[in-house]
């Protein structure tokens, strides 16, 4: 996947994120504020009242832009900078998540199972995946990461190492994803049901 396409998809993610909790967050106050309308009138004409009588602060617009440019800034930075520790991160929630409603597809790439979830939608198919595992080929046991020596995935049971292509365990998962929503999409390998 070229930097490109990462640049758009994280935009895309990003703007899809911003807009669909924006529009929550709007349809949640606007129906606390029509049951609670009687509470809320008297401290917000009180809270006006003290506004209008304080001096006018100018911001100046180069400023607001700075401010605005640094948040889009470390939004992007914590997306493509090497991710050693994916607990560290900055906060950003999307909005696509599994509900459950989602098609399951065994998925093996490297000598390694997956399994693939794509969301039903009920107005066409959103190219978007997720993946779970990886299992042992044997077993069928979930491997652990094992960065010591050799970036590898482990299966405790069998004893057995598995090589992976990328140096972090987030970079693999998100290598297969790529690789199986190519072969999903794109090939139609797979038959969605």
């Amino acid at each position: 996947m070229g930097k490109y396409s990462r640049i758009k998809e994280s935009t895309t993610r990003i703007f899809e994120t911003v807009v669909g909790q924006l529009v929550a967050a709007l349809i949640i106050a606007a129906v606390i504020a029509y049951f609670s309308w009687d509470l809320i009138l008297p401290p917000a004409k009180y809270v006006l009242s003290v506004l209008s009588q304080m001096k006018q602060i100018d911001v100046p617009l180069w400023m607001t832009l700075l401010v605005i440019g640094a948040i889009i800034l470390l939004i992007l930075l914590s997306k493509f900078l090497p991710k050693k520790n994916p607990a560290i991160r900055f906060p950003v929630a999307f909005f696509r998540r599994r509900n459950g409603n989602e098609t399951k597809i065994p998925f093996t790439d490297n000598g390694i199972k997956w399994i693939v979830y794509i969301p039903n939608q009920l107005f066409g198919s959103d190219e978007y995946v997720w993946v779970d595992g990886p299992f042992c080929p044997a077993c069928n046991l979930e491997l652990k990461w094992d960065d010591l020596r050799i970036k590898s995935w482990h299966c405790n049971r069998c004893d057995k190492k598995f090589k992976s292509r990328m140096k972090t365990e987030h970079d693999e998962k998100e290598y297969v994803e790529n690789i199986a929503r190519a072969d999903i999409f794109t090939n139609k390998k797979f038959k969605q049901n």
